[in-house]
């Protein structure tokens, strides 16, 4: 193995705005969500318990959408810290070392497996 082939490519970076919409994400996001299974399987498990004997339908209301308002709150902090962390994680100094450390734990696991097949 030479040294071009354990260096990255450099790419050309290539810029994305204009391609897609502004709103996209959050249409796909939503239509995963309304159409996952699990989500109904939670309203219907956890939200009664909260809700008074006979309630209807409509007194659930204020309990979804105080979980949505939740939900959206610890999403925008991910989004925050994951905005941060793009900026330190793109640094080429942070990419190499991560790349050093990532490769040293797959040799090791190589070596791992290597020592117990033989």
């Amino acid at each position: 193995m030479n040294a071009c082939e354990v260096r990255p490519r450099r790419r050309p970076q290539v810029a994305l705005r204009g391609l897609v919409r502004g709103d996209t994400g959050w249409r796909q996001g939503f239509t995963s969500n309304i159409t996952n299974p699990k989500v109904l399987a939670f309203y219907l498990a956890v939200l009664p318990q909260f809700l008074p004997a006979g309630a209807t339908p409509l007194e659930a209301i204020p309990l979804a959408l105080f979980h949505a308002a939740i939900s959206a709150l610890y999403l925008a902090i991910i989004t925050l810290a994951a905005h941060r962390a793009r900026r330190v994680l793109t640094r080429r100094r942070v990419r190499r070392g991560l790349d050093a450390v990532t490769g040293s734990v797959m040799i090791g696991f190589g070596l791992r497996l290597a020592g117990e097949h033989a």
